[in-house]
């Protein structure tokens, strides 16, 4: 995942525009390709000192994969042509189910990955938890 965002930052800024172009992941693909994968709450969008990103703050409830605190930031491009999420997507007050990958600058995540939002089943945390 990092390289082909490596590879995406690098065609978008030398200026070339491309539409975005993503893999489909299974549940235990995405949970693979991912750093961190939890469900939490969005507390608060922000703008990011990331030019092009908004910084969304999740009050987590349940951890799947990787280090999260209580309060994380993930963020997202603000760009639909480099996979980022065309506001709005993520709404405060609502729970989404979260993959992310570690990046320079933090936390990032894309419409690449199979973000959800609302309720996780039980189905889905047992796949999630599958490779605890």
């Amino acid at each position: 995942m990092k390289k082909y965002v490596a590879a995406l930052t690098a065609l978008l800024a030398s200026g070339n525009t491309i539409a975005c172009s993503c893999k489909s992941f299974t549940l235990p693909q995405a949970r693979q390709v991912s750093d961190v994968v939890f469900v939490g709450q969005v507390a608060m969008l922000q703008c990011s000192s990331t030019p092009g990103k908004t910084a969304v703050n999740f009050s987590v409830s349940s951890a799947f994969k990787g280090r999260t605190d209580q309060e994380t930031v993930v963020l997202i491009e603000s760009n639909s042509s480099s996979c980022g999420y065309v506001k709005p997507f993520f709404f405060p007050g609502s729970t989404y189910l979260i993959f992310a990958y570690q990046d320079g600058s933090g936390l990032e995540t894309s419409r690449c990955l199979p973000n959800k939002v609302g309720t996780v089943s039980a189905e889905v945390v047992r796949v999630l938890q599958a490779g605890t």
